[in-house]
């Protein structure tokens, strides 16, 4: 194993995890002066997340050198101290990997109600590095199979060794710069995210001490004209659709509702056609549409009192109205049996194919 490499690892498995691993200050460490960022969601801590895995791997057969000679009792017996300290090196570093979680964890754990948002979101992150990042738990796993591999693979010649020793040692120098890699990149985009919101909130902040009266008055005067124009766009559909429920009052009950309810959806599409009947009903003293009441559904006697029920869902049962809904009745079957070419067309096909 390089000097480089061993360095490397008595680095990373010696020093804390917070420091080697995590997102920013400790979860139990008081919150940074400054503005306080807005909480982005309520965050819970799941049980789970405080839960270290321990368990090895299932431990399977010997593995078997069968494209070599067996190996010699004095190779066994020199080559033994050897093997028995380069599986201590995975073990170490495993047994700080779990020490270092638990002590993690549980501070988060006991923490955690007396954390401010900021604060649990960096705890979170930690956790979520620990228990989903695909590279750590590679790592983490990676540890574990070593190990077995090691108490698999008792009777080894000192090169045999020195060969799997080496071989580990790169492979738990790209793990580890993997790691560290991802864990830049999440460190600058949660820095990243936590810049924009600070440059938010100053610029909120300012904005808010730059205010004047004119603002103030502008901003109150669009939210009123906003509040007005739905209190005009609902009034004026209300009203439009009424005429058209009133326009088939002679029409069954559910063509009244389903016109109604339609008109008033696309009020845009046919405002502007009851708006010019009445435009033409001011100017030109034109009749104006049908209008018995808000939406017709019950006839009543003319002579009773006038109620707002009335008013609203009925229309006068008089002789006029009568006839007019006679009369558009009648208008209707002559428009339908006009667009019908013969009466007796059906008769007539069933007769040409009967030929």
């Amino acid at each position: 194993m390089s000097s480089s490499s061993t360095r490397r690892l008595t680095d990373l498995s010696g020093a804390n995890l917070s420091t080697r691993f995590s997102f920013g200050s400790e979860a139990s460490t008081p919150a940074p002066t400054g503005p306080t960022p807005e909480p982005v969601g309520t965050l819970e801590l799941n049980p789970a997340d405080v839960r270290v895995d321990e368990s090895m791997p299932a431990y399977s057969a010997p593995f078997s050198f069968t494209s070599k000679a067996p190996v010699s009792d004095e190779d066994v017996a020199e080559g033994t101290p050897l093997r028995i300290a380069a599986r201590k090196k995975p073990l170490d570093a495993l047994k700080i990997e779990i020490r270092d979680q638990k002590r993690m964890k549980n501070n988060i754990k006991q923490g955690w109600n007396s954390m401010t948002e900021p604060q649990r979101q960096r705890a979170q992150r930690d956790l979520d590095f620990f228990n989903k990042q695909p590279e750590y738990l590679d790592y983490f796993t990676f540890l574990k199979k070593e190990i077995v591999w090691w108490d698999n693979n008792v009777e080894l010649s000192p090169r045999e060794v020195t060969l799997r020793d080496t071989q580990y040692d790169e492979k738990i120098e790209q793990k580890l710069t993997s790691i560290q890699n991802t864990r830049n990149a999440i460190n600058s985009s949660a820095s990243s995210a936590a810049e924009a919101e600070e440059q938010q909130q100053r610029e909120a902040q300012e904005a808010a001490a730059n205010r004047t009266v004119y603002d103030d008055l502008s901003d109150s005067m669009t939210i009123i004209s906003k509040a007005l124009f739905w209190i005009v766009y609902i009034l004026v559909g209300l009203r439009c659709a009424s005429f058209a429920a009133n326009e088939i009052m002679y029409k069954p009950l559910p063509y009244r509702v389903l016109v109604f309810f339609y008109t008033f959806l696309f009020v845009p599409v046919f405002g502007p056609y009851y708006l010019w009947i009445v435009i033409k009903r001011l100017i030109w003293k034109t009749p104006s549409p049908m209008y018995e009441g808000f939406f017709p559904m019950n006839p009543y006697d003319p002579s009773e009192p006038l109620t707002i029920n009335r008013r609203l869902f009925g229309y006068a049962n008089t002789p006029q109205i009568r006839q007019w809904m006679d009369e558009q009745r009648q208008k209707e079957t002559a428009a339908r049996d006009a667009a019908v070419i013969s009466k007796d067309i059906k008769q007539e096909i069933i007769k040409e194919h009967s030929k």
